[in-house]
């Protein structure tokens, strides 16, 4: 099994992250913080294992992201900070053109339901089932 770091503010995920994996947790952070700390690994020397972009729900209809990362041994991965760049630019657009979402505002159930569904996006590569 591939060991990652697991870059997430969801907090379904980081309940459930196998200690096989090193667990970077953005508790109460935004998804632009989330994106902004897995762009900092990437900087450290980590590549992208998943996009940051996954699932057809656009950065601004959705408070979680969750995204796997593993240890390059080489230099900075100029593939994965261009996902990661562009994945914050994609966000900061849809930021501009788009009524700004309270998040806390939604009911708990609502919010539970977009952490289930950041969390099954990558359960089967952390090795839950």
């Amino acid at each position: 099994m591939q060991r990652y770091i697991i870059v997430t503010n969801n907090p379904i995920t980081a309940k459930n992250a196998d200690a096989v994996h090193e667990l970077c947790y953005c508790e109460g952070k935004s998804l632009m913080d989330t994106l902004i700390a897995a762009r900092a690994k990437v900087h450290e020397g980590y590549k992208l294992a998943t996009h940051p972009l996954t699932s057809s729900l656009k950065p601004n209809e959705t408070p979680y992201k969750t995204m796997l990362l593993y240890r390059q041994q080489s230099e900075l991965c100029l593939e994965s900070l261009g996902l990661i760049e562009g994945a914050i630019q994609v966000h900061e657009t849809f930021a501009q053109n788009s009524r700004p979402r309270l998040w806390s505002e939604l009911r708990q159930d609502i919010r539970d339901d977009f952490a289930v569904i950041d969390y099954d996006m990558v359960r089967p590569a952390i090795g839950k089932m």
